[in-house]
């Protein structure tokens, strides 16, 4: 039986607080509490979210159904509870303090217009009005004190002073947004699209149950903020969400960036980088089915944008995906070669790969695909060189063509069949490279200092270049257009012209740099053909010559130069004819060749073999059977030729 002579019904989205509050008012009361008291409700009770609504009901003259769509709780038939927000799920307990209870805080000029407290405003996250873009009161302006529950009236605070005359204070354009899109989730209106400001994520936030999204937004803008903690104000974490959030997704893009700049791991994992991020947006699946749109902008982040870890497959739960950033095993897969062809590259400047220290000893590799302007190596059927052939073919020394290669100037467009060579199709477009800078004259003697020219074939094999390096510098120098060729008596590259004048410039520039100072171990590795222990075996032997300079031990150029006009590394030598250096050792020792040969700490083996012997062992190898069995009854005619002698 009602007690109340007036007892209005409940507006469809109006708070069952301010329901209550409403009713007091409308009855004379000065505060809920004489109702509450009527239906046997402590006050306790009264900002209590399992408020009961069948006592209510009972001193209103209304059924426990009239008011269900505005209570907080309900109870199944186990008598589980699940707590309500018009209607919208909040799970079984309150963590997060999804709702207002005892600090209330709603929109004075909403109220005015209305006549009653909209859900909106029980939510702990509603921080701004998205109707009239301002903050909540939350004061009282006349007596300086918090908000009550218990007062007289909805726009009247307890000590009496009127609250629709409070000023309330301006919000960012971003968070009223944000407000208007968790204004639409609780009404289950649609979004006007056109009165934001923001480009906001709009499919997404809507497409989130309420409670995660309550929850979710404060846990963003934890991250939004660099001091993020549990104290900071709420106001202050939606801002940051809503900054966040806004101009989709290019600032939540920015703030993975500043998140993966703070966390330092190790090793190449996307997930590993992003750690506390990943388990708050995307570790488990009610996660994943509710936030799924924003752990996809996050993969697609890791996928095209963040080049500093890799997004391993599992994250992708079998999902193809374009990759942008891949490890070295996953490029030589898209390239069509091997890793080692792949670090090759890296090794000469074809490709930037960037490297990450692991728990392991060794890095990984992470390249950037969008960065990487090399085509895969075309398929050739042209015949493959060794290197000593392909430099005939060319009509350039061996030793020039094994630095150009190894300095990345002739490029390797083709794919071998097997390990070592050159395709023909290669050297055929690096002759062309070199032909097309020096034009084809009918008559090279009508040129003024005709008689003054020398040819590169003739230059590279005759004039006294300090190096097999200075050699290849020489051809690059012509390839930059540092020396020009007036032009050339045919269509080899033996004919293209230099001025003796130039070449000489040239010849005594690159003395003279290479006289000023002396050289690194590495670079005297490079000109010999071994590696830098064994150079270490020929300065204890006295074959080169160390000094002491500021930047640490060096080697003369003098002693280089000296010891390769009369030394030749099998290494080197043995790649030519395309054999083992072990192979031509064993020649050597037979056929009674001067030999050096130095053992490293490593325990390898370098060797070099006297110039005057390099032809004669040459000449022997290309006369002897390639074929097994052949070069075995030609290894017994030999030894019966020598019995005989």
């Amino acid at each position: 039986m009602t007690l109340l002579i007036r007892t209005p019904s409940p507006a469809d989205t109006e708070s069952l607080f301010g329901y209550v509050l409403r009713v007091a008012e409308s009855n004379g009361y000065e505060s809920p509490w004489q109702i509450l008291s009527h239906a046997g409700i402590s006050q306790r009770g009264m900002t209590s979210v399992t408020l009961p609504i069948k006592a209510l009901a009972s001193v209103l003259g209304k059924t426990p159904a009239d008011l269900q769509h505005i209570a907080y709780s309900v109870r199944d038939a186990q008598g589980a509870i699940e707590y309500r927000l018009l209607g919208h799920s909040l799970g079984g307990s309150l963590v997060g303090g999804p709702l207002r209870r005892t600090n209330p805080a709603f929109c004075p000029q909403c109220v005015a217009d209305h006549g009653y407290i909209d859900a909106f405003w029980d939510l702990r996250i509603a921080v701004a009005c998205p109707i009239h873009r301002c903050a909540p009161i939350t004061f009282c302006s006349a007596c300086a004190q918090p908000l009550k529950v218990f007062r007289p009236g909805l726009l009247t605070c307890k000590c009496g002073a009127s609250l629709a005359t409070s000023t309330t204070s301006e919000v960012s354009p971003a968070l009223v947004d944000l407000m208007a899109v968790i204004w639409a989730k609780v009404h289950r209106q649609s979004v006007n699209k056109a009165a934001l400001w923001a480009d906001l994520p709009l499919e997404g936030l809507m497409g989130m149950p309420l409670q995660t999204l309550t929850l979710k937004l404060l846990e963003l803008g934890r991250f939004s903020l660099p001091s993020a903690g549990e104290g900071n104000d709420i106001g202050t974490l939606l801002q940051g969400a809503a900054e966040t959030l806004s101009d989709w997704p290019r600032n939540f893009r920015a703030l993975l960036h500043r998140i993966g700049g703070v966390e330092k791991t190790t090793g190449t994992g996307f997930r590993k980088r992003f750690e506390h991020f990943y388990a708050k947006f995307a570790s488990n699946k009610k996660t994943n089915r509710d936030c799924g749109w924003l752990r996809a902008e996050f993969l697609r982040f890791g996928l095209e944008e963040w080049g500093e870890s890799i997004v391993d497959n599992k994250l992708l739960v079998g999902k193809r995906a374009n990759r942008r950033f891949v490890t070295k095993a996953e490029l030589a897969r898209h390239l069509g070669v091997s890793i080692v062809t792949v670090g090759n590259w890296a090794k000469k400047g074809h490709i930037p790969l960037k490297t990450r220290p692991t728990s392991s000893t060794s890095p990984r590799y992470i390249a950037d695909l969008a960065a990487i302007d090399l085509k895969v190596p075309l398929q050739s059927d042209g015949p493959i060189l060794v290197q000593r052939a392909a430099a005939a073919y060319l009509g350039i020394p061996v030793r020039v063509l094994s630095h150009l290669d190894k300095e990345g100037h002739f490029q390797k467009l083709h794919m071998l069949r097997h390990k070592n060579g050159y395709t023909t199709d290669d050297l055929d477009l690096f002759r062309k490279r070199l032909l097309e800078l020096s034009p084809l004259v009918a008559d090279l003697s009508l040129t003024p200092g005709a008689t003054e020219l020398v040819g590169l074939g003739h230059a590279l094999r005759n004039s006294r270049f300090h190096s097999h390096a200075s050699k290849a510098e020489f051809v690059v120098a012509y390839l930059n257009g540092r020396c020009i060729s007036p032009g050339r008596t045919g269509d080899a590259v033996a004919d293209i012209q230099f001025r003796k004048s130039d070449l000489l410039e040239y010849l005594t520039a690159s003395r003279r740099q290479v006289a000023d100072g002396a050289m690194t171990q590495r670079n005297v590795a490079r000109i010999l053909g071994t590696d830098e222990m064994a150079v270490n075996g020929l300065i204890s032997q006295g074959l080169l010559v160390k000094v002491e300079t500021r930047a640490g031990p060096r080697i003369t150029p003098e002693s280089v130069e000296s010891f390769a006009g009369r030394h030749t590394s099998l290494a080197v030598l043995a790649n030519e004819v395309g054999t083992t250096s072990a192979l031509l050792l064993r020649r050597c020792l037979q056929s009674g060749f001067p030999v050096i040969s130095i053992t490293t700490r490593s325990g390898s083996r370098a060797s070099f073999v006297d110039n005057s012997s390099v032809e004669v062992l040459r000449a022997t190898w290309d006369d002897e059977p390639k074929d097994h069995a052949e070069r075995k009854k030609w290894a017994r005619r030999q030894k019966k030729a020598e019995l005989l002698d």
